[in-house]
């Protein structure tokens, strides 16, 4: 496998950065209720994205063991095709840069990218053996990239970007409660607290459900509030 296969593989920018930086854009264009300026389009993606891909980057690093005892092949340090060493290496380029351009677009951006840059690490060395406040942690994640395409084109966070950002966290929740399921064994091999784990899978399937179904409950209401305007 080709070393740019295996760096994609490792900070995941198919699909989690590609969806981030779109996360971004799609705020921006409900923010301004049209086309974005092209730098704060360009810096909004890529930014994010690169802090993005950096954390994952250290979030194998670190899960390195644990993964080689469940078995992730899916990780490409587990099947070694680049080394921890590289994969420090582009958390430790990724991280400042992805903060660097996210203080281009303003202070706001800045603040947002520093916050989760900072929860990243401690999900990393801490929260990820939480459960459920991992799992919040992860969706909050999935919701932000909304508020922060708003906050970039200098908009504060109206209704419709903040319904979008509630229906993401809402379904990246049931998404990550779903995933300790199905990663239950590979969990208790590292003395997680995951739901599965500590409530049973039964529970932790309902409350999966319900969270995806709160997000579709959601999902009319941007179309209402736009046309409401």
């Amino acid at each position: 496998m080709s070393t740019l296969r295996a760096l994609a593989d490792l900070t995941r920018v198919f699909p989690n950065q590609i969806m981030i930086g779109a996360g971004v854009l799609i705020g921006e264009v409900v923010a301004v209720s049209g086309l974005p300026p092209l730098i704060q389009a360009l810096l909004g993606f890529v930014g994010p994205a690169v802090l993005g891909a950096s954390t994952f980057a250290m979030n194998d690093y670190y899960d390195l063991e644990s993964d080689r005892r469940g078995r992730r092949t899916d990780r490409p340090l587990v099947r070694g095709d680049i080394s921890p060493r590289a994969a420090r290496d582009v958390f430790l380029v990724g991280f400042p840069v992805g903060l660097l351009l996210s203080s281009v677009i303003n202070l706001g951006c800045l603040i947002i990218a520093v916050i989760f840059a900072l929860l990243a690490l401690g999900y990393n060395l801490r929260l990820k053996q939480t459960g459920l406040p991992g799992n919040l942690f992860i969706a909050s994640t999935m919701a932000i990239p909304f508020i922060y395409g708003s906050v970039a084109v200098g908009r504060s966070p109206q209704l419709p970007v903040v319904v979008l950002s509630l229906m993401a966290f809402l379904s990246g929740t049931g998404r990550e409660i779903l995933k300790d399921i199905m990663d239950v064994e590979a969990d208790a091999a590292r003395a997680s607290h995951s739901l599965p784990r500590t409530r049973g899978l039964g529970f932790s399937a309902t409350l999966s459900a319900a969270f995806f179904a709160s997000a579709v409950a959601l999902s009319p209401l941007p179309f209402f509030l736009r046309i409401s305007r």
